[in-house]
């Protein structure tokens, strides 16, 4: 599988006097966009910990790094041509704590800048605040730019697949493949084009909204402050059916069981599938959700 190998936000160490010296001390304007202000923007989830500021820092910036490792995607092409490199992803944290703006200041082929931008703008879709930029006191509009690092593990690089050798060497029809030369995808998408990023980009859109209608966070783990994202494994079967639930990443406190029925119960009511293929014929596909709960 292919690994993202850093997603740090582009920063340039700084006093807080020589931002007190360079700072207009006129009020600022509505639609002001600042680089660099006293308090920077801050990824969620660590605002209530009682640690330093720094410490806060540090500790947003790794809640950052971990929704980014667990929503992304390496892109079909991007793995399948050895495309790798680094992208940065621009947006302004507004003062509400969403993100705007978002717009690819470096990227590279194969699909990979779209998947960051993707990330960040999944961030307003799934309801994520960041806790504001601020000046003076003031919460201000600050822009962010983010780094996102696309790289291949050794076995990806050496060569692509074999999709003919691995039709030969795989003989047994109940073989499960992890890659396919045409991806599953939900019926739902059915009627959109066929390009790569656009089947995508449906089938993420259909799982955030079956995901959503499904969601549970048990009153208990909540009490005992249980968080993360649980992983779901499935096998998409050549009739579209799923098959083989279970869970790979585990986080206790109820919510792997949670997990797996949220899962069941998106599939049983909302997402059906046309089947992954090879050479134009269905083969057993293996798939991966996450279902965070936070």
């Amino acid at each position: 599988m292919a690994v993202i190998a850093a997603a740090t936000p582009l920063a340039t160490p700084y006093k807080y006097e020589e931002i007190l010296n360079k700072a207009d001390t006129s009020e600022p304007k509505v639609e002001e966009v600042f680089k660099v202000v006293e308090e920077m923007p801050r990824f969620p989830g660590c605002e209530e910990m009682d640690i330093s500021e720094y410490e806060k820092k540090m500790c947003a910036q790794q809640k950052l790094l971990e929704f980014i490792y667990e929503e992304i995607k390496y892109p079909e092409e991007a793995k399948q041509n050895k495309i790798e490199g680094m992208t940065v992803v621009s947006f302004i944290v507004e003062k509400d704590g969403s993100v705007s703006h978002v717009e690819l200041v470096r990227n590279v082929k194969g699909g990979c800048g779209e998947e960051a931008a993707r990330v960040v703008e999944l961030m307003n879709e799934r309801g994520i605040k960041w806790v504001p930029g601020k000046q003076r006191g003031r919460k201000v509009r600050v822009q962010f730019n983010l780094p996102v690092k696309f790289a291949l593990t050794d076995d990806e690089k050496k060569s692509k697949p074999d999709f003919d050798k691995i039709k030969k060497a795989k003989e047994d029809p109940n073989y499960v493949f992890t890659e396919t030369e045409e991806m599953p995808f939900p019926v739902q998408c059915n009627d959109r084009s066929k390009s790569m990023d656009n089947r995508k980009k449906c089938t993420n859109e259909t799982i955030e909204t079956a995901r959503k209608k499904h969601y549970n966070y048990p009153k208990s783990a909540k009490q005992q402050g249980t968080k993360g994202s649980v992983l779901v494994e499935f096998i998409i079967e050549k009739d579209g059916t799923i098959s083989n639930e279970k869970v790979v990443r585990m986080i206790g406190g109820g919510l792997d069981e949670e997990a797996l029925n949220i899962v069941r119960a998106m599939h049983r009511e909302d997402l059906k599938w046309t089947p992954g293929k090879i050479d134009g014929k269905p083969v057993r596909t293996r798939f991966y959700i996450s279902i965070p709960f936070d």
